[in-house]
């Protein structure tokens, strides 16, 4: 019968469990100095070794021939009847399963008797947090003075749902996840002996990656790609087939897509990813992983160098500017797959990156692809005498026009208005990006700069957030105090949305008083007319008089 690897590659000695060295070290002296202690906590995520080491710990305390190096034999009658799980005197107990009172009541009543043989009688209870209180409150006083021949080890993924009179009684071990590097080399290792190959070792990172620090994750994750691979060498392709992830080409075409702000290429890539019914969570997280590593190495020329990057020109893409696009698309993460339509979220999220020239108002610098010849402009032959003659004739006529005519010793600067056309004006000479995301906002009221609230619609939401990002609104109020030639602690900005219901009453607002307007224009109208009335022409003719003034009365009806 098939195991799984999970089971096969089981540790059966203290040195075989990966990555908890600061646990298994401490047991092994609690056992050479005979200080073992009678209750333990074993805490961590799952599938780090907490049940694993349980169980080593207790063949180890039972081992009729245990090894110069505190390991258990595993050859004695004591070890395998730990391994078959029919020993009298280990009881392991799930804790999700038996949960109840009566379940620890008849626990408490086997605890009295003495072991069949050997030292000590072992009670490992896993998950152990999900015992209702009524059960850990018959169980503290056992737990506080339990017999000396018995050991509790507890396990649980949730430490905080215990109580505190549990913790309190107990020695407390927590688990560490285990590195990516070790989880490559023990893939590695088990790979090696089970005679599985894969096409490259980034596959095995991938692989490692997805294991998320639990072994036993790792393990099984491995064993369900071995099932889908037809050949002893595992392939990309059914790699990323069997954890569920999206086809690297597609990630690798919008990452491209990105770094040549290339939109007809993005808008493609995106329609395939569409295709694929892709998982969001797993496709942002692909491409996070692809632009860290790219990050990582760009100075390694082996790795830019790779097929899938032979259109780019890495001479025209700076780190920092990875970076910014590493940075964009992890803050925009959370609120995209919290999205009631994730795939236009997602979408949006990642044309802002493509399209971020514009939005982070930097000068346009349409670079050649790698494959793109530049021309070559030819070399001019400079004379330095024609070039220096004009120069020196223009100087000197300078000279003479500055003997001959007086210079104005004060000049007067113009005037500026300080309305906000002009404020964003200003903003264009100090910082351009500030200032193209600040043309897309409405002044809620008059421009006053001790008070200035701007505002953005639901569908401009990334320039609020460029401009609301502490440096860039640091940036803004320096700009503002500058303009108005004061102090950054004089002036006061507030950036706020426009939700549905400031809608609604800037659109009331709106349309009062355009109609305010039309009933005034309405009105000068009606008086000119009677003022120019024939009838009130002929009266000021004949009274020898002039009409300056008509007042309309209100209508009663």
């Amino acid at each position: 019968m098939y195991q799984v690897l999970a089971r096969k590659w089981r540790p059966k000695k203290f040195e075989d469990v990966i990555g908890q060295e600061h646990i298994t070290r401490t047991l092994v002296n609690s056992i050479q100095k005979n200080k073992v202690a009678h209750a333990y906590l074993f805490t961590g995520t799952r599938g780090v070794g907490k049940t694993t080491i349980a169980r080593i710990f207790a063949k180890s305390l039972r081992c009729e021939n245990r090894q110069e190096d505190l390991n258990p034999c595993g050859e004695c009658n004591s070890c395998k009847s730990i391994d078959s799980s029919n020993s009298l005197d280990y009881i392991e107990i799930d804790g999700a399963s038996n949960n109840s009172v009566d379940n620890i009541r008849e626990l408490i009543e086997n605890v009295n008797y003495l072991p069949s043989y050997g030292e000590y009688k072992v009670y490992v209870i896993d998950e152990v947090h999900m015992l209702s209180n009524s059960a850990f409150n018959a169980l503290l006083k056992t737990l506080e003075e339990p017999p000396k021949h018995v050991v509790f080890i507890f396990a649980t993924t949730d430490p905080h749902k215990l109580l505190g009179t549990v913790l309190s009684r107990c020695q407390r071990f927590d688990f560490k996840s285990v590195s990516n590097e070790l989880l490559i080399n023990h893939i590695n290792k088990v790979c090696s002996a089970e005679e599985i190959k894969f096409e490259s070792d980034l596959l095995v990172k991938t692989l490692a990656r997805h294991g998320d620090g639990s072994v036993r994750d790792t393990l099984s994750l491995l064993d369900q790609v071995i099932s889908l691979s037809t050949s002893e060498t595992i392939t990309e392709k059914e790699l990323y087939y069997g954890l569920g992830l999206v086809n690297q080409e597609i990630i690798d075409n919008i990452l491209n897509a990105i770094l040549l702000k290339d939109k007809e290429l993005f808008v493609a890539s995106s329609n395939r990813a569409k295709e694929e019914n892709i998982s969001y969570t797993k496709f942002l997280s692909q491409l996070l992983d692809s632009l860290f590593n790219l990050i990582s190495e760009i100075d390694n020329p082996q790795y830019v160098s790779q097929e899938k990057f032979k259109e780019i020109n890495f001479q025209f893409i700076s780190t920092a500017e990875l970076m910014w696009i590493y940075e964009s698309i992890l803050k925009d993460s959370n609120w995209v797959l919290q999205s009631f339509d994730i795939m236009r979220a997602l979408e949006f999220s990642l044309l802002k990156t493509v399209e971020r020239e514009e939005i982070l108002g930097l000068e346009s610098k349409k670079k050649p692809r790698v494959n793109q010849v530049v021309q070559q402009q030819p070399q001019e032959t400079i004379n330095l005498e024609s070039k220096l003659k004009p120069q020196v004739e223009v100087a000197q006529s300078i000279e003479k026009k500055s003997e001959s005519e007086p210079v104005d010793e004060i000049v007067e600067e113009e005037f500026v208005e300080k309305n906000w056309e002009n404020f964003i004006n200003f903003a264009m000479g100090e910082n351009k990006a500030v200032a193209v995301n600040l043309e897309r906002a409405i002044l809620n009221e008059d421009f006053d700069p001790q008070n200035l609230e701007i505002i953005f619609s639901e569908e401009e939401k990334i320039f609020k957030d460029f401009l609301s990002e502490p440096d860039n609104f640091k940036s803004l109020l320096n700009i503002l105090a500058m303009f108005i030639e004061s102090t950054p602690d004089q002036v006061k900005i507030i950036i706020k949305s426009l939700d549905n219901e400031t809608k609604e009453t800037q659109n009331l607002m709106n349309r009062v008083e355009k109609e305010e307007k039309q009933e005034l224009i309405n009105k000068e109208e009606l008086e000119n007319k009677l003022i120019n009335n024939k009838f009130v022409k002929q009266a000021e003719d004949l009274f020898n008089t002039k009409v300056s003034k008509i007042v309309l009365g209100k209508n009663k009806d």
